[in-house]
């Protein structure tokens, strides 16, 4: 695994991080594939962090979220309970 990074977050129990429920489910996903990332400056006018960054801020001021039921199935399918 290239990204230490994240071994380190592990070992340190994500001290300081936020949705922490989210990276340790993210990491079993992590380490059932191959994944690269590839690191991008934040507010640099990278139009696909842009878009990111304003729809995970719209998300974020909503009440009730629309359940992405593609992504549910698909936990279901590779063993992954989703926790609400």
């Amino acid at each position: 695994m290239k990204n230490h990074w994240i071994d380190k977050w592990k070992k340190n129990n994500f001290y300081k991080k936020k949705n922490i429920d989210l990276w340790k489910r993210f990491i079993k996903i992590f380490n059932r594939n191959l994944v690269t990332f590839h690191w991008i400056k934040s507010h640099n006018n990278h139009y696909i962090n842009d878009y990111c960054d304003q729809i995970s801020l719209q998300s974020s001021k909503k009440k009730n979220l629309k359940i992405d039921d593609v992504y549910e199935k698909h936990l279901l399918k590779i063993g992954l309970n989703h926790q609400r």
